[in-house]
């Protein structure tokens, strides 16, 4: 507690931050009961990396010892380096003869110690005495020195920005996990670790969000803006160019590292592409991930509670029981069933966080002339509520208005089908007539919806139909940590 309370938080949120902003703080800590306290992640550490300690004969230590880590990478660092006591003077001079600008290092040095910029201008003709300084000092890898892309660049020129990237390797399966951080110098260091300006990234998008970190000697304090603090520069969903190859080299590095499940990796951009800086085996963004979930008013669920998710995910891929797998399939999917689709009169569409591929597949089997659609849920998923996102699709795949009702209402699978029943209660003239009516949804969510289904099936023809989205299918949910997450909500409601 003494953490969460500490007297230099709440006293620059009194002073410097809106009154509004200090008591959204304080009711996060008040209501957060899963804290993530540092006990817990070494646990965490130990449990899926096997130790928290970089020492000699951990497998934390090839990540510890840059000289091992980098001939590991070799061509997927990025960029050029030499081992001193592994090469030749003359390899030595050629370097310097590359490189008039490089980074020279301790091999298995932490916390930015023991790491040299060295401008080779300097030393001219004394690249003798250079040598010598670099052997007195242990500083005996010899890295290119990062020339960041000019958008970085612009921001600070002083110190190479960096993406957090985490992955999680299991069996040769590599996956990212928790949100890529961007990392950017507050001050005119060249290398400085502690001060920094932090914002998170869409890992599907690679925009940049706020709110905003930063990270300064005196502790972490919360700004509203994406604007960085000193040289007022707005990276507010700035989108991070070619992503996707940034997100792959940290995966191709995972898998060169199999010894260790999990990784933080940091990641520069350059204009020749992203390069890897370094690999942290026991990272400590997680602190710096919980101060902004505790800040944004939106966040449901706690750091240490995501992570509790991380660890089981992981102790259930090592598992691979495929009866596990088969009795939790069991309990979620129907089978799927053939449609004539002639005879369907309506079609209901319920709403989630991800509904686009349910309306796809619902245009997919039901597109025609004289069926009517009924777009349902009334929450809201990055501006829009469900009813919108779904009309949408229709809309945009020819579907006429007066064929589509939208059902505004419904905040669960329950009030889905008895407003949408409703609407078509009230929609319906022919009252003679039992109608067929389809209902799309989720293959995972497709038992639920049956078992509340079936006090309609007295008046109506229902059949389900069920769409799977790109993570959840009957045969590939258990392979990645969303899909994982996706079905253990739904097995919490069966």
């Amino acid at each position: 507690m003494t953490k969460l309370f500490d007297i230099r938080i709440r006293t620059y949120y009194l002073f410097k931050l809106r009154i509004r902003s200090f008591i959204a703080y304080a009711k996060k800590i008040l209501l957060i009961k899963d804290y993530l306290t540092e006990n817990y992640w070494i646990k965490f550490i130990e449990e899926i990396n096997g130790s928290q300690f970089a020492d000699k004969g951990t497998n934390l230590y090839y990540l510890r010892n840059k000289s091992i880590l980098l001939k590991r990478l070799g061509n997927n660092a990025g960029r050029d380096f030499l081992l001193i006591d592994e090469s030749s003077y003359e390899d030595y001079i050629n370097f310097t003869d590359k490189h008039p600008k490089f980074v020279a290092k301790i091999k298995d040095g932490t916390g930015g110690k023991g790491i040299y910029v060295i401008y080779t201008n300097r030393y001219k003709n004394n690249l003798d005495k250079l040598y010598a300084e670099l052997i007195a000092n242990n500083a005996l890898l010899l890295e290119e020195f990062i020339v960041q892309a000019s958008f970085l660049n612009n921001i600070n020129p002083n110190s190479v920005a960096a993406i957090r990237i985490c992955t999680l390797n299991i069996s040769g399966t590599v996956e990212i996990v928790s949100a890529p951080l961007l990392r950017i110098g507050l001050n005119n260091d060249d290398i400085n670790s502690k001060n920094m300006f932090m914002l998170r990234i869409d890992s599907d998008t690679g925009k940049v969000y706020g709110p905003s970190l930063v990270l300064e000697d005196s502790g972490n304090r919360y700004i509203d803006s994406s604007v960085h603090p000193y040289n007022s520069i707005c990276l507010e969903n700035y989108v991070i160019p070619d992503f996707k190859a940034i997100i792959e080299t940290a995966k191709e590095a995972a898998k060169l590292m199999p010894e260790i499940n999990y990784i933080g990796w940091d990641i520069a951009i350059t204009s020749g592409g992203p390069v890897i800086i370094e690999g942290n085996g026991a990272p400590y963004s997680y602190q710096d991930e919980q101060d902004i979930y505790l800040y944004e008013n939106d966040n449901k669920e706690g750091v240490k509670q995501y992570y509790e998710r991380l660890r089981k995910y992981f102790e259930f891929r090592k598992r691979e029981n495929i009866k596990e797998i088969e009795a939790i399939n069991s309990k979620l999917f129907i089978e799927d069933v053939d449609f004539n689709r002639e005879k369907v009169d309506y079609v209901i569409i319920l709403g989630s966080q991800n509904c686009g591929y349910r309306a796809q597949k619902a245009i997919e089997m039901f597109y025609g002339d004289n069926i009517v659609f009924v777009p349902t849920g009334a929450n809201k998923h990055n501006g829009k509520y469900e009813y919108e996102i779904i009309k949408e699709y229709l809309v945009n795949a020819g579907v006429n208005d007066k064929n589509i009702l939208t059902e505004q209402k419904a905040l669960n699978t329950r009030e889905n089908l008895k407003y949408s029943f409703e609407l078509i209660k009230k929609d319906n003239n022919v009252s003679y007539k039992k109608l067929n009516i389809a209902i799309v949804t989720a293959g995972f969510h497709s038992m639920r919806v049956y078992n509340l289904v079936k006090k309609y099936m007295k008046k109506y023809n229902i059949k389900l139909v069920c769409a799977y989205g790109k993570y959840t299918a009957k045969d590939n949910w258990y392979k990645t940590f969303k899909g994982y997450n996706i079905i253990m909500d739904e097995m919490k409601k069966v």
